[in-house]
């Protein structure tokens, strides 16, 4: 057997030495270039209004996530989507995200939005904190459209100046931008229109940088291409048409969109295009005008209480159970759709009915899709809750009220699901059993208990194999001990790799962090999250409102391995019903923790 010690060569000390400077250049060069900011449309609002928050981040990497958000016990926040940019120029990427939120306030005072946090390449960056003053009074009154207007008048004067004196020669290169209104209702769609025209060919693929738009979220229709003609000069046209929504009352403002080509010009154009290429010509930009929208607050008066943020036309809601007859204690899904044409991504959750004092029910969950359809955005939103009945009997679960504004009639509109009825069965009793006492000890005649239901099985445990032992303390030492951690293994796992004994393409750290996280729970609660977090990463996307029968199926598991995961699956999250457990009890959280590691350790070994 070979000793440790061989490993450390002279080859394997310069390799590790090289990895650690690369390693620190790339961490310094992305530090430097990775810009993350948040706004907001007003550090001023009354306890009626809202605030719009946008988080910006600009980075050379596409692997950004979705931000942290900060404790905010002042403020009720609504995700209202996100927008993103990827460019890349000679090789090098940059992306540009952009978040955007909606806090009301609850309480009156001054508070402070904490920092976000947005992991970019693995590194943590953070945004500034920003003071609110929230009051009881209404502020001063928002600027107008035409107050907005005059920011800009300045600049377009100078600009017209210098557009007239070369008037009557057309440009070859120039951009144009419109929206179908000058006004619309929170969360109206808006089309913006952006054209970039050229008479004349370019070097190279022009360079589009979007506009910046404050107060409004902004969702990609299309992109067109035609020809049109000015005087006696024909243009082709690169247009790209959005879809705009307001977040917030007030002036919202399109900024400038971009385009940087490279164009010949001069006497000697022909000599550099042969002899030197793209390079030889000149860089040049245009952009087009500012834009502004005055956003119009909904209508307070006849206000619905049903109504959650829907504005569009076209609205439609239906609900759904699974299964219309179960026995208690039986989980089943009530699922409710919204679909119309409208922007239902800042639309709030909608309540669960109340049914009966005997239901429980579980948190709700909703999946969003959004379509393009004659220019509108038309989504689908889809909410899942699971409700177990703990009595038997027959319920009926009530109508679902759903508002929206209606862009076309500007009134309001109240649409209505279909009643449920649900037929709930005593808890099954297949094996029920008598168990008698006899009298010896004391008790009377007829003494009996009687097992009602039969619990759910349990998984048989396999012991880990050595292999995962191995993994599971060598990641154990690691976390105490991490400098001197990656430095042994970066060189154990270079003279591995160069010897052959090793693959690099094995992928233990799903495993090892649930594996952490199952001996870290202090409760059965925390359990089924742990299972899915880690199904989710072995799938590489989110579960969703698949059921656990497509995740077997996506996995591609054995049907023995299958029918564990369904098994533990159902088991744990119903754990807490079964009438024979105690699920207080540390013996059982013990139990479950080791079965669900021996069947982490089964699935690791079969999923390729």
């Amino acid at each position: 057997m070979k000793k440790i010690g061989n490993f450390l060569n002279f080859s394997h000390i310069k390799i590790l030495c090289l990895s650690t400077v690369l390693f620190c250049i790339c961490a310094l060069s992305l530090n430097a270039q990775v810009e993350v900011r948040a706004e907001v449309n007003t550090t001023t609002v009354t306890l009626n209004e809202e605030i719009n928050l946008t988080v910006y981040v600009t980075a050379p990497s596409t692997n950004i996530e979705t931000p942290q958000m900060p404790s905010l016990p002042n403020f009720n926040i609504y995700s209202a989507g996100q927008s993103r940019q990827v460019n890349m120029v000679n090789g090098k990427v940059t992306a540009r995200l952009q978040f955007n939120y909606i806090l009301t306030p609850r309480f009156a005072g001054k508070t402070t939005i904490g920092a976000f946090t947005v992991k970019v390449a693995g590194q943590d960056y953070q945004t500034e904190p920003i003071e609110i003053e929230i009051s009881r009074q209404t502020p001063s009154a928002p600027r107008t459209y035409e107050q907005a207007l005059e920011q800009v008048r300045q600049k377009k004067a100078q600009k017209n100046k210098v557009e007239s004196e070369v008037n009557s020669k057309l440009p070859n290169f120039f951009m144009t931008a419109q929206t179908n209104t000058k006004s619309a209702y929170i969360n109206e769609q808006v089309t913006l229109k952006i054209r970039f025209y050229q008479s004349q060919n370019t070097l190279g693929q022009p360079l589009y940088d979007k506009p910046q738009i404050k107060g409004m979220f902004a969702e990609d229709i299309a992109t067109r291409q035609g020809q049109e003609t000015f005087g006696n000069k024909t243009y082709y046209y690169t247009e790209i048409e959005s879809a705009l929504f307001g977040l917030v009352r007030g002036v919202a403002e399109i900024g400038s969109a971009t385009v940087t080509y490279t164009s010949s010009e001069g006497v000697f154009d022909a000599f550099d295009m042969f002899f030197r290429g793209a390079n030889g010509g000149q860089s040049h930009k245009v952009e087009s005008d500012i834009l502004f929208v005055d956003i119009l607050p909904l209508p307070t008066e006849d206000k619905p209480a049903s109504f959650y943020g829907a504005v569009g036309k076209n609205y439609q809601i239906s609900s759904s159970l699974d299964s219309y007859e179960v026995n208690a204690g039986e989980p089943i899904t009530l699922t409710v759709t919204i679909k119309g044409i409208g922007n239902l991504a800042a639309v709030k959750d909608i309540p669960v009915p109340e049914i009966d004092q005997s239901f429980r029910t579980y948190e709700t969950s909703s999946n969003l899709t959004n379509k393009i359809a004659a220019g509108k955005l038309t989504g689908t939103k889809v909410y899942k809750t699971v409700i177990v009945p703990r009595a038997s009997g027959n319920y009926t679960i009530p109508q679902i009220a759903f508002s929206y504004f209606d862009t076309e009639t500007k009134t309001y509109r109240t649409i209505k699901s279909e009643e449920l009825h649900l037929k709930v069965l005593p808890p099954s009793s297949n094996d029920q059993k008598t168990l008698s006492f006899a009298e010896e000890n004391g008790g009377g005649a007829g003494q009996q208990i009687q097992h009602l239901a039969k619990d759910i099985s349990y998984l048989k445990y396999s012991p880990q194999s050595y292999f995962n032992k191995v993994t599971s303390k060598i990641a154990d030492f690691g976390n105490n001990n991490f400098y001197a951690f990656v430095l042994i293994s970066l060189v154990l796992l270079i003279a591995f790799i160069k010897s052959g004994k090793i693959s690099i393409t094995g992928d233990l750290k799903h495993y090892l962090r649930a594996k952490k996280h199952i001996k870290q729970a202090t409760q059965l609660d925390d359990l089924p999250e742990i299972l899915k977090t880690y199904l989710e990463a072995k799938m590489k996307t989110q579960i969703g409102l698949s059921t656990i029968e497509d995740v077997c199926k996506k996995l591609k598991l054995t049907d023995s391995t299958s029918a564990k995961l369904i098994g533990e699956w159902n088991h744990i999250a119903m754990l807490k019903y079964a009438p024979a457990v105690d699920a207080n009890s540390k013996d059982v959280l013990g139990e479950e923790k080791a079965k669900l590691i021996a069947l982490l350790s089964c699935l690791e070994k079969e999923i390729k």
